[in-house]
């Protein structure tokens, strides 16, 4: 397969790297210090294993050098994806496919917008990744997992899983990824996005770490709030999510490291731009359209919104 990624930080790099040790055509779409730093020295991507430099196919500032692909894989963050797209035109083929990675639950409609929806696949990542340097992506702990729709969106509600996406999952588990499809992917991207929220939108509020938040008794109430409130919004959108989904999602908080933030949290102390108006921001405009209130995530929209008026606008 010719696959370009878009993006090559902690995301993007990681997954990339792993589809080029797979032996797939791997190019990247990319900012110019990542280009430089790639041409220079390959990818060079970092695990508790050790370190390794990968060399894609290509990685270019402009999307005609690369041409048509059959799979785009979008890494970048919610606040980029629009001009991204606009950028990734070149890259559209005749048949080619792309999976969105972004948190929340918009981005595959937000592509589908460009592309239509007969082309827009819905997916989620499981990875904890970050960026050290331009073109040094470290991946810590836990081996990363990827979990993709059986089915364009156009598709939705065909039995079976497309031969596109079928090789593509394969290619990444030739890797070090496990790579999964659901033929509900959007039950699942609202599973993530009631964790991301809640695990945020608390911790944001409250300016603490997810150790902190978990075992101070008042704090602790607001995530189950705040799940609350994810789960009633997405149970009126038609999303089956149920309290042991919550609970499943508690749990899954209760494990994380006690120093945890959120990369929302660090975004905003750093004055960097932000997914806040992408994600809890979101899920308040989301419950209002189907008549459910957020108060909790109206608050904490509210109150980091003030944060980020006085370091610097997202």
């Amino acid at each position: 397969m010719k696959i370009a990624v878009i993006g090559t930080g902690g995301i993007g790099g990681y997954y990339g790297s792993q589809l080029i040790a797979a032996g797939e055509e791997v190019h990247f779409l990319s900012t110019q210090r990542h280009v430089d730093a790639v041409r220079e020295r390959g990818l060079i991507v970092q695990t508790d294993e050790g370190e390794r430099s990968y060399t894609p196919a290509s990685i270019t500032t402009n999307a005609e050098e690369i041409g048509p692909v059959d799979i785009v894989l979008n890494a970048v963050k919610l606040y980029q994806l629009r001009e991204s797209m606009e950028n990734a035109r070149p890259l559209i083929g005749e048949n080619t496919l792309l999976i969105s990675t972004q948190n929340g639950v918009t981005a595959p409609e937000t592509i589908a917008e460009y592309v239509g929806a007969e082309r827009s696949v819905a997916g989620l990542c499981i990875i904890v990744s970050y960026t050290d340097a331009p073109g040094h992506i470290r991946q810590v702990g836990f081996l990363p997992k990827i979990v993709i729709g059986t089915r364009p969106l156009a598709d939705k509600g065909k039995d079976g899983v497309d031969p596109r996406i079928d090789e593509f999952t394969k290619a990444l588990e030739r890797g070090a990824v496990i790579a999964q499809t659901s033929d509900d992917i959007e039950r699942e991207l609202w599973k993530k996005f009631a964790l991301i929220t809640t695990f945020g939108g608390v911790c944001g509020l409250a300016r603490a770490t997810i150790g902190q938040v978990r075992d101070y008794p008042p704090t602790r109430e607001l995530q189950i709030q705040a799940l609350a409130e994810a789960r009633a919004v997405a149970n009126a959108r038609g999303i089956a999510l149920t309290e042991a989904d919550t609970h499943d999602i508690l749990d899954r908080l209760d494990i994380l490291s006690p120093e945890s933030t959120t990369s929302m949290q660090r975004d905003i102390e750093a004055g960097r731009p932000c997914e806040l108006e992408d994600l809890n921001g979101t899920l308040v405009r989301l419950g209002a359209e189907v008549g459910v209130d957020t108060p909790l995530n109206r608050i904490a929209t509210a109150c980091m919104g003030l944060q980020i008026q006085e370091s610097s606008p997202c």
